[in-house]
């Protein structure tokens, strides 16, 4: 991989940790005054990352396997429609 992107992963998991070594501070702050406000973020970020580490493991799977999925490459644009039926099913276009 280019030492360019990887820098730029660095930093940005850097970043994250930052945040979230914050967000898990001030939920110890605040923990005792607004217990519930606290609770319903740390259970928010829990079930986001949760979905966020499925989402990268899935990821990871398809590409590891993507040769024997994809003959060749498939435009950005169906890509985009793709995508958006998948994250949207029930909405008409």
């Amino acid at each position: 991989m280019n030492n360019l992107i990887l820098k730029y992963l660095n930093i940005k998991l850097f970043n994250m940790d930052k945040k979230i070594t914050e967000f898990n501070l001030l939920i110890e702050t605040h923990n005792t005054k607004y217990a519930n406000v606290c609770l319903l973020w740390k259970k928010y970020i829990d079930i986001k990352q949760k979905t966020f580490e499925n989402h990268i493991e899935l990821a990871i799977e398809k590409l590891k396997n993507i040769e024997s999925l994809l003959e060749c490459d498939i435009s950005m644009e169906n890509l985009l429609l793709l995508t958006m039926l998948r994250e949207n099913p029930s909405d008409p276009i």
